[in-house]
């Protein structure tokens, strides 16, 4: 089944129905759900092709690759959630295969798929993509294009992997980061600041707006949670940067706070730090206090039962969890870490607190639980700055003018 699925990669490229003199654009993201980067592209996508319809100016043809595992072993066209999610939104993907994380037949395959599309513009989105693209030559004769949405080091091959994205970074003719925080860690790296674009992720307001309206009641049934409980939630990969060990000692100490308030933490989630976590809920006397929810399609009935977000991250960049959550119109507590600062401004849309600090953590939510007035007026604060700022057209206005100064034609000097 693995020659099949290769097969279909080597077939000729099907015309991609873009207009005449459109901007090729082909974007390659490693995603097997829709998390927010993943989102942010597929909301991308459809936004180009709308805007070069409304105003018939030069479009932009957005083509996605992405690598799936499974595809190696099965039918290419099975599709992950990702792949489902960019067809279902009339997005062209192709799905490259490989058999393990660092196939280099997989990288082979980018290569010769690059060659077949012949973009104008190669876009990557990770810091494995930007290392796969250095490596074979992908980007050579076209511009590249690389996103850089931070780091993470689940294990050593993953800071192994971020050791080499300074070399790969070389290679890019623009690099786009999320916050100023990010673009100052770039050029401390050597990458020249010209380069560089800050450029925020969006929040589509309207969908996660909608969450208050939606019936929470099935999904608190499905986590086993009463009517009168507060529900503190935290969204989010499970992994030690994003540092869900303080968040549960700050719960454990807002327990003891609060024992009169029905308190439950809702953990929504997977990554590597799961089973660590638990065993740590479990020697804080959590009990079923905590619980861990895994992977969660569809957030918004989470948000709609939650008195808090709680974002307790070491580093972070422009977090979609807490655009999300701006939108929800949830109050916010947040680490006052990486591009947090430029999104939220504490005591005014936030609550923004030291990071790896249980005690201010816990005393922040307690503010927020006990002031149920305060609590709304941030939320609401926060649900402005999230329609001003972060808008979907704003971000695809920028992206769209990064596209056509790399398009053929237009004056791009690489530093």
């Amino acid at each position: 089944m693995e020659k099949s699925a290769a097969a279909s990669l080597e077939a000729p490229v099907a015309p991609q129905g873009a207009p005449a003199g459109a901007i090729r654009v082909l974007a390659l993201i490693e995603e097997e759900f829709v998390s927010g980067v993943a989102r942010n592209l597929l909301s991308l996508g459809r936004a180009l092709g709308e805007a070069s319809v409304m105003r018939g100016t030069r479009a932009v043809s957005l083509r996605i690759a992405t690598f799936d595992r499974r595809a190696a072993r099965c039918r290419a066209d099975a599709g992950t959630p990702f792949v489902c999610a960019a067809r279902d939104a009339g997005l062209q993907v192709d799905v490259i295969p490989e058999r393990f994380r660092y196939d280099l037949r997989a990288a082979r395959l980018l290569a010769a798929h690059a060659r077949r599309c012949a973009p104008d513009v190669i876009e990557t989105h990770s810091v494995k993509s930007h290392f796969l693209v250095a490596l074979t030559g992908a980007a050579r004769g076209r511009r590249w294009l690389a996103f850089h949405h931070g780091y993470t080091a689940t294990d050593l091959r993953m800071r192994l992997y971020n050791q080499l994205d300074r070399w790969s970074l070389r290679g890019p003719d623009r690099i786009v980061t999320v916050c100023r925080a990010f673009a100052d860690e770039l050029q401390s790296r050597g990458v020249p600041r010209e380069r560089i674009r800050v450029v925020a992720d969006a929040v589509e307001e309207e969908h996660f707006g909608a969450s208050r309206g939606i019936d929470q009641r099935r999904a608190r049934e499905a986590l086993g949670l009463a009517p009168d409980h507060a529900v503190i939630l935290s969204i989010g990969r499970l992994s030690r940067e994003k540092d869900q060990a303080t968040l549960l000692r700050a719960f454990a100490e807002l327990r003891r706070r609060a024992a009169a308030t029905p308190l439950v933490l809702v953990v929504a989630g997977d990554g590597p730090e799961r089973e660590r976590l638990a065993a740590l809920a479990s020697r804080l006397g959590m009990g079923a206090a905590c619980r861990f929810a895994g992977h969660v399609a569809d957030v918004r009935p989470l948000y709609s039962m939650a008195s808090a977000l709680v974002l307790s991250s070491r580093s972070e960049g422009t977090p979609n969890v807490l655009l999300e959550a701006m939108a929800a119109r949830v109050p916010i507590v947040a680490t006052a870490v990486g591009g947090v600062p430029e999104m939220l401004q504490d005591g005014v849309s936030a609550l923004l607190v030291p990071p790896e600090s249980p005690a201010d953590l816990a005393a922040a939510v307690q503010r927020l639980l006990a002031d149920p007035a305060r609590a709304a007026d941030l939320a609401r604060a926060a649900r402005a700055v999230a329609a001003e700022r972060y808008a979907p057209d704003r971000r695809r206005a920028a992206l769209e003018q990064l596209y056509l100064d790399l398009a053929p034609g237009a004056v791009t000097e690489r530093a």
